[in-house]
């Protein structure tokens, strides 16, 4: 009878090392998901800003050129 409860607790503190394992790891895979998550939320971050600034440049650059264009329309009109 003693053996026996020594043996059932034994088994007990083993499946319950075994759970404390498993709940370890599920819960640095969940820190990993919510790291992956976070790095994709960067990297998405990054894109826009870089797509946005691009699209900025591209603004700057159209309206400098019209700039220039109405700069020189006006000094053809003054010429003429």
């Amino acid at each position: 009878m003693i053996v026996d409860q020594a043996r059932n607790q034994k088994q007990f503190e083993v499946r319950q090392r075994e759970q404390q394992i498993l709940n370890k790891l599920n819960r640095r895979s969940r820190q990993e998901q919510e790291l992956q998550y976070e790095e994709w939320r960067c990297l998405q971050s990054y894109d826009l800003i870089e797509k946005s600034r691009e699209l900025r440049e591209e603004k700057y650059k159209s309206r400098k050129e019209l700039i220039q264009l109405n700069c020189k329309y006006k000094e053809e009109e003054l010429l003429a």
